[in-house]
């Protein structure tokens, strides 16, 4: 998936929007540079706000240059896309990477493989 990430940013600004980090996150960033693969992070610890709270999507809406219905928000339990669903972002319920890259392309997502 890391390498299908890489592969989206050549054409693609990618986002992190995470609730799982916390207080291990710099474990995990020893482990990966996220860097590499997101052009921005968003932590809910930082932002003090969940997933599940609409609120978030307007701090990220306003930290970004596009409009809510150019971005697409990937996750794999329904309860976090509701939100975005109701600022008019373009959701995908993760499945599977074949489902993932089936559903992007569906929306006009491509990438250069």
């Amino acid at each position: 998936m890391l390498g299908y990430i890489l592969d989206l940013r050549k054409n693609y600004s990618v986002f992190l929007l995470s609730n799982n980090f916390g207080p291990v996150f710099p474990n995990y960033e020893k482990q990966v540079d996220f860097n590499k693969y997101f052009d921005k992070l968003f932590l809910s610890h930082k932002l003090k706000m969940s997933k599940t709270q609409e609120g978030i999507w307007g701090k990220v809406i306003l930290e970004i240059e596009f409009e809510p219905n150019e971005l697409v928000f990937i996750d794999n339990k329904e309860k976090y896309l509701e939100p975005a669903k109701k600022h008019g972002i373009n959701t995908v319920l993760f499945l599977s990477n074949k489902q993932l890259k089936r559903e992007l392309a569906n929306l006009g997502v491509h990438t250069t493989d």
